[in-house]
């Protein structure tokens, strides 16, 4: 006779708004044990009225994906409550925005500090944990960005960092499939999340006063702040949805793109030519009306 399989337990990062808050509740509500981890605690107000909405209850913890002695705090807690982890998703990250001429050393660093070197920190602390589980369906979730496939104006640095992770990702897959553990990248394309906001940052010197770019960042950031505005843009819960179906997913693949349109960009990588590609991002984005 089968035994009954164990509840899975998820940790996910930064939990405080947008994509994982989202997908806290949502695999809650699909029976998982969610740890709800986030830099400052301070701000779980929104995640636990969703929860409480929702009729669920997630753990939250903090960890600060930047700081080896929190990430390891979170992981000794884990190990302590449970002795085991079923699914990790790497959600914690931000946006830089601008043009490369405008970027200090210290801007690069700090982005890449986070989306980068952040989810290899928390992913090293927790795949020991992840071992520990037998289930069939563990998986490491990372939320790169559809702007890891393709490009677009003022994404410089942002982007660099989700290439990056979606190809740590693929590199992942290979040496984590002898344990069982699968490997997916979730790659969101423009949703109404909290991108915008303090998600967002601009270079220090972003198109000021006699900024040879200013009319190019002007014209750029109007029509992102409409891509993610809410209008037409998709909500954090098309991530969440994508996240755990990934996880319930019994073959996972490497890309897993959600949000409108976002389909198109893998298409378009494979069917169109470069240049026609740049010409369709240039028309979006209103680079060629400068």
């Amino acid at each position: 006779m089968k035994s009954p399989a164990k509840q899975p337990i998820t940790l996910i990062t930064g939990c405080s708004s947008g994509i994982g808050l989202a997908a806290a509740v949502d695999l809650a509500q699909h029976g998982h044990k969610v740890y709800a981890t986030m830099r400052n605690t301070s701000k779980k107000d929104d995640l636990l009225k969703a929860a409480e909405k929702a009729g669920v209850s997630v753990e939250v913890l903090p960890l600060d994906v930047n700081d080896n002695e929190s990430i390891a705090a979170a992981a000794e807690q884990i190990k302590l409550n449970d002795g085991r982890l079923t699914n990790l998703v790497n959600n914690a990250g931000y946006a830089h925005v601008g043009v490369l001429e405008e970027f200090s050393d210290e801007e690069v660093r700090a982005q890449f500090e986070t989306n980068v070197f952040g989810v290899i920190r928390v992913s090293r602390a927790f795949l020991p944990l992840m071992r520990l589980d037998d289930s069939p369906r563990r998986t490491l979730v990372n939320v790169a960005s559809i702007a890891g496939r393709t490009t677009y104006p003022l994404m410089d640095i942002y982007a660099a960092t989700k290439w990056t992770v979606i190809s740590l990702t693929a590199q992942w897959r290979l040496s984590l499939k002898p344990f069982g553990i699968r490997a997916v990248s979730i790659e969101p394309g423009a949703l109404a999340t909290n991108f915008g906001g303090h998600s967002m940052k601009k270079s220090a010197r972003f198109g000021g006063e006699g900024s040879p770019y200013k009319a190019f960042i002007d014209k750029v950031m109007t029509g992102l702040t409409e891509m993610t505005s809410g209008k037409g843009a998709g909500g954090a819960e098309l991530a969440a949805r994508s996240i755990r179906k990934a996880i319930a997913s019994r073959k996972p693949s490497l890309h897993h793109t959600c949000g409108p349109n976002s389909f198109l960009v893998p298409f378009s990588n494979r069917f169109m030519p470069y240049g026609m590609q740049e010409w369709y991002v240039r028309r979006m984005s209103g680079v060629n009306k400068l």
